[in-house]
């Protein structure tokens, strides 16, 4: 994780900004020699004046904080060794690099002075943090994101808290005094909102933890706490291919079809693709729901609430979670089986009556011999369990490495830092349990499998 984005981000914006007016005069035809080096320097100057104005106003505001509760803070650093490269000493590196082409006059034509050494080495700094940011940082965006917004959240709460305070803001300069209005503009409060305690609101099971942070893309990921607040959400997850069929796309209807040219050997193959699924999923949800219940009935039976019934709960979350899940799948399938009938009954050659339509699509169960749960083999919940499991060791590989790169860094006794490395252990803990209790269900989902086909080759 970078810790120190001023560093890595403040080059790349710079070189960023340059490019596209290096690239803007270029097309009206102003461009010379050393114009993209010679705009990169003087971006990187306004920045370097701007970011020391802005270190100086953050450090006193900082100390009134300190100050107000009653912290002793450790003197900064200005070096600290670290086990690994991280992403800012890359960005150093690359500048470093950059400075040292600067030196040979020929290697950049066109520019000279200082122009010539800040704009090679803020270059290299950009380049050195990019690809230090791509091949160093092993946190999800979304966790560094999330990350990054919780810690600004405290920081503006501890800014709000201090200007309520006018004894605290006694030590203040007049600078000071204008650093803390420009932290504490209304603006900054609202383009924090959307992110604000998101993840630290969730349960500490299994749902909670391993579902609030994917790794592909998120659907809700610009919906706001108040809309969570306000509303449920419940997401599903099919298979790439599972939902492909006739003139569907992502799922659903794109109606780019016609009826006189409608394919009814696809649509039938279609129909009779999504009652063999439907059907699968019935009987995996069937035997999901007894394994619950039965689950159910062995954790109320425990007493009190140690570290065993802890895990037994994440159990059943999770099992609970995947019942739910299983169930929507089944509504969702139900009505793709519904709007393939009707789509062959437009053609007017399906020979499906609106009766034969109502009874198909009502329900996929079917009744099951006596003690058949003994020897079924549920294939689909141990794939569904197998693939929790594996977010899950992932997302606490990246939590411990997060961990252990806060830790170095050993942050102060009652900092937002502090506060965020604490938040992380608490959510690898958790991981942990999560970890456990799936593994749990994975082998019995495994031996049940096992124990199925024993009794089928038997």
């Amino acid at each position: 994780m970078i810790t120190n984005a001023d560093i890595v981000y403040g080059p790349l914006q710079s070189v960023v900004f340059a490019t596209g007016l290096a690239a803007f005069l270029a097309l009206v035809g102003k461009s010379r020699p050393g114009t993209f080096l010679k705009a990169t320097a003087y971006l990187s100057a306004a920045q370097i004046s701007f970011s020391a104005l802005d270190v100086y106003g953050e450090r006193e505001v900082n100390r009134a904080v300190f100050k107000r509760e009653n912290i002793e803070p450790k003197p900064g650093k200005l070096w600290e060794r670290t086990k690994h490269w991280t992403v800012e000493d890359a960005s150093v590196s690359g500048g470093a690099l950059g400075t040292f082409l600067a030196l040979n006059p020929r290697a950049l034509p066109g520019v000279g002075g200082w122009k010539r050494f800040l704009g090679a080495a803020t270059v290299g700094c950009a380049v050195g943090g990019y690809v230090g940011a791509t091949l160093l940082v092993r946190l999800p965006p979304q966790l560094e994101t999330m990350m990054r917004a919780s810690e600004a959240q405290t920081r503006m709460t501890q800014y709000q808290s201090l200007k309520q305070d006018p004894k605290a803001m006694e030590p203040l300069s007049r600078f000071g005094r204008l650093a803390l209005r420009y932290y504490t503009w209304p603006v900054w409060d609202v383009a924090l909102s959307p992110f604000s305690s998101r993840s630290s609101s969730q349960p500490g099971g299994v749902a909670g933890q391993a579902q609030q942070l994917p790794f592909g893309g998120d659907a809700h990921a610009n919906i706001t706490q108040e809309e969570m607040d306000n509303h449920t959400l419940i997401q599903i997850e099919f298979n790439k291919g599972e939902l492909k069929g006739p003139d569907i796309e992502h799922g659903y209807r794109a109606y780019k079809d016609s009826i006189t040219e409608r394919d009814t050997g696809a649509l039938l193959d279609w129909l009779e693709y999504l009652q063999e699924v439907r059907q699968t999923t019935a009987s995996e949800a069937q035997y999901l729901w007894q394994h619950l219940a039965k689950k159910e009935h062995e954790f109320y039976q425990l007493v009190g609430d140690d570290r065993e019934k802890d895990i037994t709960r994440r159990e059943i979350q999770l099992l609970n979670n995947m019942a739910s899940d299983f169930a929507s799948r089944d509504a969702i399938l139900a009505y793709h089986i519904a709007d393939a009938q009707k789509r062959l009954r437009q053609t007017g050659k399906s020979g499906l009556s609106s009766t034969q339509l109502l009874s198909t699509v009502q329900s996929a169960e079917r009744p099951q011999p006596e003690a058949w749960t003994d020897y079924y083999s549920p294939l689909l919940v141990a794939e569904q369990v197998r693939i929790n499991w594996t977010r899950q060791k992932e997302l606490l590989g990246f939590l411990e490495h997060s961990t252990s790169m806060h830790g170095e860094f050993q942050p102060e006794a009652g900092t937002p830092q502090e506060a965020h490395l604490k938040q992380i252990q608490q959510n690898a803990d958790g991981m942990k349990k999560n970890i456990e209790a799936t593994e749990r269900l994975l082998k019995e989902f495994e031996e049940q499998i096992r124990k199925a086909d024993e009794h089928v080759n038997s």
